[in-house]
Formats: structure tokens, C-alpha cells, sequence
């Protein structure tokens, strides 16, 4: 039974864990979304476990099985959902075979010839010699699971021997091996050799010994290094006899380099072997397979020895080796060139081990022990006595603790190199082909990532993640969605650094005048705004380089491109997202955690209108504290699901209609202010980049950040790192890079820019321009001829939000002061000076008239720009025609509470009725002759209105 029907088998539990707000219609599972709200697009078959959701604009998987929507509902890999249901379901007490054979299904090993032979075929023909009939099972057991330490591909090729190349050496000749074994069998001498050393015949057998004329010397004892499998490699050590063997010149030799031989394989039988005897010798490793075979106690425990005595392997060399073994043993001999050798060893394994000697007058090894009458119940105990040994630490203190650095890959820069995820497509073959997660690092390495082995029964989230190159990371890399980084420019990349030259096809000068000209197709009245914008946008390529970067806000009246500077600065920068007001702040903070680039917001007030309140409050918080590294990463709960998320808020912002910009959010930012084509005299819109040359741009940015991130972090630590206050601080980047080019004019447009933000003329609005602008926004709603007070404050905070202009959280700034608003309008001849006070929900709103030529300059100004007005409305519209629940101004109204009671009170019918009421009182008000054509006027209309 596979993984999804185990899964299927308990499918109410899946989905309910899963999708809390699923619910079951006979055969059918129904909910909103794969975030597991009520509703009905996602559907899952709860005979078959497929599933679906209809609604076109969700994530992907939109389909699949129950592996899939784990994938889906938790974000993870594949690999990572298939551990994450294993993990479920050993929870739930469902046994799961977390091994396979490795020679195929059924354990058929291939012998000479093509011939197979597996656990239930027989013999045909002749049988095979006795010689290679070992005894136990053939099978070679590895782990299947990942998430079992001792599937880990580097540590199962670390217990591999290997040849002078480096490669795994490959089976044992048969038909040498049986030469040797026979010619054995048959010398008296050899044989009574062996049982003076106290083994016999099985021993023979199990480890293929035999005789052989290696060059000139004649009768030596020749036997093959055994793999981790059991199965012998074509690789051979020898032993002189005393009394048989003729012309050796020492006891034992061998060609090659040092390897592990493996005495009792750890990857032989139906089970893995998970402790590790390490003893001095192949003599001993054999006396200790006979002495220990059928002693339960001993069936998990492995052995294996070095080919060259006191030589070391270089598989041992490394930490990966020793770490997975639930125990690790150290046997070497009682003397003290063995004291010698285990000190090494233990030095090498960086873990806890254990010291076992030979007893005091029962000789120096394992071969001395048993002669001398030891017994397996007797090394059993030797084995629990032992001497414990704690690794060293590099202080040269042993014991203490060491706490977790886990480091955020999506945005690293470590020891100086940057990593980069990308998603690769990988063809395995006859396997088939698959997606795959890889990191590149700066130097043109392409990494891999994974679990470190770790004891076995380790829980999930106790297992270490880390890269190949053994950096560890908080989860898994992901690449993001939208990667600006190009496979043709990857792999130029990474020919480049392995031939040691630069990746380059632009010049690096070259780069922010690059951006500048893609960037002037927003018109800003200040010039050297490009420069800051340019020099931001280089930022987001190698922000991990620093340890703060700057936030940008774009402010400008409506039409005055705001949006489009975003979205160009977003274009144009490393990973660049776009984050509209239709978007959840949850969604907000998974997408900026994702990016790892540079993120833009349009317009944040309607995201955190949107989103309940808890998380568009964090959200502000986060974002304001984002531009630090040190105080990026933050506990995120997702309201929906109430799953707590790490997520890393650093790096680069651009922020259109901010929350506010008071004193603690502003001094965070840059701000950058645009305007309208009619204010800068019509001049022409410029055109940027074509979108080969834009990719261009973009690949030469990534190259440019990989190739001198380490000059960069220099540079910054040198000159510009902890010095001044805020604004030098998030300055530091943008000169860092100015420098670093060594472009004069580019350094000195720099620090004119920044001279400006610092004395404060960075282009914040006034409380007067807020008005006007609140007042536009609304003559574009289709209010011509009055508007409400209220409505016009209201709008005003939907622009900027509720904290703009406050220097304390009680002030209430003067732009939404009712009183100062009527004057200001009034007195800016917006408005007429009369004023009506109409009744609403039981209470007077003061409404005013707006002056016709001011109505008219606005109206053309929006048809010049391209924007339709919409219908004409009556001033109280906004809030008697529209649902509490679609308004806009929902978290900022002060009148809802009022209409819920009134509606209360007196009905649906009745607010029918009063919007109809209110509807002819403005009709007979403004006369039938108000009307601003808003295009080509219909046939009908033969002249324009006057107000």
C-alpha cells in the first residue's frame, strides 16, 4: 500500500487537520481555499483522495492527490510533503517500512554472465561454487526515507571503498575468489594457521580467503576488502604466514590508498546496523564476526577497520561519517600506538564516543582477548564499561552547549560568498525528470541542501538542514516565483567563475544609468530622485551584504504616476514584486518573506483595509523594522489557520500611500515625489528599455552582485557600517555601491539627493495638499456639486493614513480637524461658504458646494490624463448607497456604528426609502442642468451644463 492510500484510508482526520473549515457532503469534502476557510471552490473526492480548486487564481497545485495537498496547504516541496505524511502518520501509530532493497525489487543480485538469482528462484545448471554462498541474507538494506540519517547520499558514499580516482570500486572477480578460496582449503599449513589465530572454515567462506603469488612472493594470505553491503570489491590485501609465505617483506600490505574495510557490514540482512565497533586490523574484525554471530545483543552493531592498520581513510576525514551511528566504538589496540590512533580517530568524529580496551593481561587486541578465554557476554560488558569521550570544542573546552545560528538562504551572505536559489529542472534519465530546489553560491558552486544524519527516532524539527557546503539554514531554500535571474545568464555565470573571468556584458558604470533611463518614464520633478531610486534598486540585488537598507516612499497626487515608479522600480530590481490593495496582509508577509528582493506596495492603506485588524497592525509594525537585519525576523500568525510562521521581513521597500510617515516610520525612509505631466509642462513621457535589454540589465545586476559582493562588505565595513544616525545609516548602502563604481558624478548627485531628504525636503505633502487631493479623488467619484465634510476626512486618511503628521499617537493631525478643513477649503476656493447640514442615521453632516470652476479644472485634468469620471452622485451616497461591508473607509469610519443602529431601529425598507428621499431633495437642489460631460456627449445633449 502506497503513501496517498495509507493517507486515504483516514482522509476525515487528513482533511480536518489540514482544512479546519471543510466540510463532508456524502462523498465530498467542500471548502474555500486551500487556507481552509468555509466555502465552496476546492473540492476533494473522499473515495478516490483527488482533489481540485476551481478557482482560477489560486496557487499552484491547484490539483493533484492528498501528497499534493499536503504540498499546497503546508508550502512545501514535494519531498518535503512526502516526509511531512510519513511523519502524520507514524504519529498515528501506522507502521511504515522505511527501507528497500537496493538491487531491485525482490533483492535479485546479478551474477556473471546476466544470470540473476533472488531470495526464492533456484539453481539452474550447475550450482554455484561454496565459496560465495555467504552466509544471512543477500539483501542490501538502504534507507528509502530522507528523513532517516542514514540515507543521506554523501554519508552511504563515505562507507563505500573507494579507488585512487576517488570512485567505488567495483565486485570481486568470482572466479578469482574461488581460485584463491580452494587453493586455501586444500594447504594444511594455511588452515592451521587460521585456527592458531582461533578462526576456521566460515571464516574462510564468509570473507573469501585465500592464497595467492601477488608479484614475487609465493603462498600469501590474500583476501578482498569488503564493502558496506557485504559484498567484496575487486581490491586485495595480504597477509605473509609465517612458514608458508615466501618473499614478503613484511607482515601485511596492500596497494591503493587507505579505506574502510568492512568486517560486519552495516547495509547487510533485513535490518541496518547502527552502532560502530572501529578496531585495529582485518584479523580482528574477523574474530569478532565469529565470535559475535547469533549473539542478539549484537545483531545492530557494525565493524570495520582501516586497510592500512594505523592509516586513517580519508572517508574517516570527514564529520559526516561518524555522525549518523547511534553509538561509535573505539576498539583500537591496548598500547599505545593504539592509544594514539583512537585520539585521532575520536578528534576526527567530532561526537561523543566510546573507548573499549582489551583488559589488562588478556593481550594488546580483540584476537588476544578471545584466545586469552574472552567471551561475547564479557566484550558485551566491555563495551557498557567504556570509556566515554566528549568532543573538544574550538576553544579547546570540552562539554557546554552550543546554541543554534540557523541563517535565512534566500537572502545570505556568508564568509563571504552570496547564495542565490533557483529552481532547476533536472532530466534523471529513465527516472524521469523533475524540479529541483539548488543554491549558487558566489564563487560558481551549485549546492545541494538537506538533513544532516542525525539519531536515529529524531523528530522532524529537531534535524539540522544545512547546504552541501555544510552551511546551516533555517528551512528549506526556496526560489523565488519570479526570479529576474536567466538560465543563459546562470550558466555564463558559472562558466565564467570556473575559468576565474567576469560574466559581464555590461560595464558596471554602465548599470544605474541603465536603470535611470528605465526609470524616466515617470516624470519626478527633482532629477537626482533617479539617482536615489537607481542606487535603491542596485541595493536589492546585494542587501545581504548590509546590515540595513532603505524603505522608499513615492508620494504625489493621483495620476502622477506613483504606481508606475513602483512597479518600474519593482521591474527593474532583483526579484522585484508588486503588492496590490487587493492582496491580504498574511499574503503580504508570506510574499516579502518569498521575494528576497525588492518589494513594492500600492497602495498598503487598502491592504490593511482588507485584512482583519491584528494583521495589518503587525504588518505596519514588521515594515517598520524591516529595514534592519538584526530586527527582520518575526513571528508571524497566520489569523485563518493560527499556524505560527518564522518569516524574514529584511530588505528593500518601495511604499506608495504609506500609513504614515511620522517620526518613526519616516526616518526609515527615502521619499521620492512625483507629479503630474501638467505640472512639469506637458513635457513628453520618455520610453525605457525594451525587454530583451531590460533582461540584460538584470542579468548583468546578478552578476554584478555575485562577482563583488566581498569588495562591497569590505567597503561598507571600512567607510560607512555603524556610523551617524538613521538616515546615514540606511544611507550607507547607496554610497557603498557609488563608491565602489567610482563614478564622480554619480557620488556627487548621490550626496545632493541625500542632502535634501536630510534637511526634510524629501517632497512631503502639506496638510492643505492632502485636502486637495482628497477633494479630486472624490470629484472622480462622481461628487461634482457637494461633498460631505466627513467624506472629504475620511478620504484624506484613506490616502495617507491616520498617522500622518502626528508627533505623538493622541495628536489628531490638522488635516482631519473638521473645522480647519472647512476653512481651508474655503478659503483655497474649493468651496462656497454656505454650507447644508442634512440628516443621516438621526445626525446633521455638514455638506458643502463646490465651486464650478474648480470642479471643471479638475475634470479636465482627469480627462486629459486618460481617467473617466464616474456618474454624478449625491453627497451622503458614499455611505446610504454603499454596504458597511464593501465601503472603503471601513476601518475608518465613525458612522457605521450609527447605521447599524438606525437600520436596527426602522428597517431595510425604510433606508429604501430615505435613499430615494435624499436622492430627489439633491435632484430639486442642483437643478436639472448640472452636467460635466465626461466624453463625447450622446445626441440627447446638445450643450454642456453650467454649475
Amino acid at each position: 500500500m502506497n503513501l496517498h492510500e495509507l493517507l486515504l484510508e483516514r482522509i476525515d482526520e487528513l482533511v480536518g487537520e489540514l482544512l479546519p473549515g471543510a466540510q463532508r457532503l456524502r462523498h465530498e469534502f467542500r471548502v474555500g481555499s486551500i487556507d481552509g476557510e468555509r466555502g465552496s471552490s476546492l473540492s476533494i473526492d473522499a473515495k478516490t483522495g483527488l482533489w481540485i480548486d476551481h478557482n482560477p487564481g489560486a496557487p499552484e497545485p491547484r490539483q493533484g492527490n492528498l501528497l499534493t495537498l499536503i504540498q499546497a496547504v503546508k508550502g512545501l516541496s514535494p519531498e518535503e510533503a512526502f516526509r511531512w505524511a510519513r511523519e502524520w502518520l507514524r504519529g498515528r501509530g501506522v507502521g511504515l517500512d522505511p527501507y528497500r532493497d537496493s538491487q531491485g525489487k525482490g533483492g535479485k543480485v546479478r551474477r556473471k554472465g546476466g544470470a540473476e538469482k533472488g531470495p526464492s528462484s533456484k539453481n539452474s545448471g550447475t550450482e554455484l561454487p561454496q565459496v560465495l554462498k555467504t552466509p544471512g541474507p543477500q539483501n542490501t538494506q538502504v534507507p528509502e526515507n530522507r528523513e532517516d540519517p542514514f540515507a543521506h547520499p554523501r554519508f552511504l558514499d563515505l562507507l563505500k571503498p573507494k579507488n585512487e580516482q576517488g570512485e567505488p570500486l567495483d565486485p570481486a572477480s568470482e572466479e578469482v575468489a574461488k581460485r584463491h578460496v580452494n587453493r586455501l582449503l586444500h594447504t594444511e599449513a594455511a588452515l592451521e594457521y587460521l585456527r592458531g589465530r582461533g578462526l576456521d572454515t566460515r571464516v574462510v567462506r564468509r570473507f573469501y580467503l585465500g592464497l595467492d603469488n601477488p608479484g614475487e612472493v609465493r603462498d600469501a594470505l590474500a583476501y578482498p576488502v569488503m564493502g558496506p553491503d557485504g559484498i567484496p570489491v575487486r581490491r586485495y590485501l595480504y597477509y605473509a604466514i609465517p612458514g608458508l609465505t615466501q618473499g614478503a617483506k613484511g607482515k601485511g600490505w596492500g596497494r591503493g590508498k587507505p579505506t574502510t574495510y568492512w568486517a560486519i557490514p552495516p547495509l547487510e540482512g533485513s535490518f541496518i546496523r547502527r552502532r560502530l565497533f572501529i578496531c585495529e586490523g582485518a584479523k580482528d574484525g574477523w574474530i569478532l564476526w565469529l565470535k559475535l554471530l547469533g549473539q542478539p545483543w549484537a545483531s545492530d552493531l557494525a565493524v570495520a577497520t582501516s586497510t592500512h592498520g594505523s592509516a586513517i581513510p580519508e572517508a574517516w576525514q570527514d564529520p559526516l561519517f561518524w555522525a549518523p551511528w547511534e553509538e561509535v566504538y573505539l576498539g583500537q589496540d591496548a598500547d599505545e600506538a593504539g592509544e594514539a590512533m583512537a585520539r585521532k580517530v575520536a578528534a576526527l568524529a567530532r561526537r561523543p564516543v566510546v573507548r573499549v580496551r582489551v583488559p589488562e593481561g588478556m593481550g594488546k587486541d580483540w584476537t588476544d582477548y578471545f584466545l586469552s578465554q574472552g567471551t561475547p557476554e564479557g566484550f558485551r560488558l566491555l563495551l557498557e564499561a567504556g570509556e566515554r569521550w566528549s568532543p573538544e570544542r574550538e576553544d579547546g573546552e570540552s562539554g557546554g552547549v552550543r546554541l543554534p545560528n540557523p541563517v535565512d538562504i534566500n537572502r545570505a551572505f556568508i564568509n563571504g560568498h552570496l547564495y542565490v536559489p533557483v529552481r532547476i529542472l533536472e532530466n534523471r534519465g529513465e527516472e524521469g525528470a523533475r524540479y529541483r530546489t539548488v543554491v549558487i553560491r558566489s564563487d560558481g558552486a551549485v549546492l545541494g541542501w538537506g538533513y544532516l544524519p542525525a539519531p536515529r527516532g529524531t523528530s522532524l524539527e529537531d534535524r539540522v538542514l544545512a547546504l552541501d557546503d555544510g552551511t546551516i539554514i533555517r528551512k528549506p531554500p526556496k526560489a523565488p516565483a519570479g526570479s529576474s535571474w536567466s538560465e543563459k545568464a546562470i550558466n555564463r555565470f558559472l562558466k565564467a567563475r570556473e575559468a576565474g573571468k567576469s560574466a559581464m556584458t555590461l560595464r558596471p558604470p554602465d548599470l544605474p544609468r541603465l536603470i535611470i533611463q528605465h526609470l524616466r518614464q515617470v516624470l519626478l520633478p527633482r532629477e537626482n530622485d533617479y539617482v536615489l531610486a537607481a542606487l535603491v534598486v542596485m541595493t536589492s540585488y546585494v542587501q545581504a551584504v548590509f546590515d540595513a537598507v532603505p524603505l522608499v516612499l513615492i508620494v504625489g497626487p493621483p495620476g502622477s504616476g506613483k504606481t508606475e515608479l513602483a512597479r518600474l522600480m519593482a521591474d527593474v530590481g532583483a526579484n522585484g514584486v508588486v503588492i496590490t490593495g487587493q492582496t491580504s496582509a498574511a499574503t503580504a508577509a508570506r510574499l516579502i518573506d518569498e521575494t528576497g528582493g525588492l518589494v513594492a506596495f500600492d497602495d498598503l492603506e487598502e491592504v490593511r483595509q482588507r485584512s482583519g485588524s491584528a494583521e495589518a497592525s503587525n504588518l505596519e509594525q514588521f515594515l517598520k523594522v524591516s529595514y534592519k537585519k538584526e530586527t527582520a525576523l518575526k513571528q508571524w500568525t497566520d489569523t485563518k489557520g493560527m499556524r505560527v510562521q518564522t518569516l524574514n521581513f529584511f530588505g528593500v521597500k518601495v511604499i506608495t500611500n504609506t500609513q504614515g510617515t511620522g517620526e518613526i516610520l519616516g526616518s526609515r525612509m527615502f521619499t521620492i515625489r512625483t507629479v503630474r505631466l501638467k505640472d512639469l509642462g506637458y513635457r513628453d513621457r520618455p520610453t525605457g528599455l525594451t525587454p530583451e535589454g531590460l533582461q540584460e540589465l538584470r542579468d548583468n545586476l546578478y552578476i554584478w552582485a555575485m562577482e563583488n559582493a566581498p569588495s562591497l562588505h569590505q567597503l561598507y565595513r571600512e567607510r560607512f557600517s555603524g556610523k551617524g544616525d538613521r538616515l546615514e545609516e540606511i544611507a550607507a548602502p547607496l554610497r557603498t555601491i557609488a563608491h565602489h563604481l567610482g563614478d564622480p558624478d554619480l557620488l556627487s548627485r548621490l550626496e545632493e539627493a541625500l542632502q535634501r531628504q536630510a534637511e526634510g525636503q524629501g517632497g512631503m505633502p502639506t496638510d492643505a495638499e492632502i485636502v486637495e487631493v482628497a477633494l479630486k479623488e472624490l470629484i472622480r467619484q462622481g461628487y461634482y456639486s457637494h461633498v460631505a465634510l466627513v467624506h472629504v476626512i475620511m478620504e484624506a486618511r484613506r490616502q495617507v493614513g491616520d498617522s500622518w503628521g502626528r508627533e505623538r499617537t493622541n495628536d489628531i493631525p490638522r488635516w482631519q480637524d473638521p473645522k480647519w478643513v472647512g476653512q481651508i477649503v474655503r478659503n483655497y476656493g474649493y468651496a462656497e461658504p454656505a454650507s447644508l447640514r442634512p440628516r443621516l442615521w438621526e445626525r446633521q453632516y455638514r455638506v458643502m458646494k463646490l465651486d464650478p470652476s474648480f470642479v471643471e479644472r479638475v475634470v479636465k485634468e482627469l480627462l486629459d490624463s486618460g481617467v473617466q469620471p464616474e456618474p454624478h452622485r449625491q453627497p451622503l451616497a458614499f455611505c446610504l448607497e454603499t454596504a458597511c461591508e464593501e465601503c472603503p473607509y471601513l476601518n475608518l469610519c465613525d458612522m457605521k456604528q450609527d447605521k447599524e443602529k438606525w437600520v436596527q431601529k426602522y428597517g431595510k425598507a425604510k433606508m429604501e426609502y430615505l435613499k430615494k428621499q435624499r436622492e430627489e431633495e439633491f435632484r430639486s437642489l442642483i437643478g436639472p442642468d448640472l452636467v460635466f460631460f465626461v466624453g463625447e456627449p450622446d445626441e440627447e445633449q446638445n450643450t454642456a451644463g453650467k454649475a
